[in-house]
């Protein structure tokens, strides 16, 4: 079975991917900043965008992470542009081949 790692969970462009990942039998997995009610992860990491996802991808077998994390607060751009490339970065250290970004608006 594939595994996917969404970032942003809670999100809408997240949770609409989530629908049809799940539908096609794929085990998600979520990054999101607080609890993702009625989402159908099989589990929830959580963390803000530029935390270190390191210890995830050592307790997982990611197969694909889709970038779906916004950040909206005081420093959103340096936020976006630093936390996405640290978290790109450490997917490729952990081994995940596939990303697609979809997100960071800002």
């Amino acid at each position: 079975m594939r595994t996917v790692l969404l970032t942003g969970a809670g999100s809408f462009i997240a949770r609409a991917c989530a629908s049809v990942l799940v539908r096609d039998g794929v085990r998600l997995i979520g990054v999101a900043r607080s609890a993702v009610a009625g989402a159908p992860y099989d589990r929830i990491y959580p963390a803000s965008l530029g935390d270190s996802l390191v210890s995830l991808f050592r307790e997982e077998q990611v197969d694909a992470v889709v970038h779906c994390a916004n950040d909206t607060g005081k420093d959103a751009y340096a936020t976006n542009v630093n936390g996405t490339t640290r978290w790109i970065t450490e997917a490729g250290e952990g081994g995940v081949r596939r990303q697609i970004f979809l997100s960071s608006l800002s």
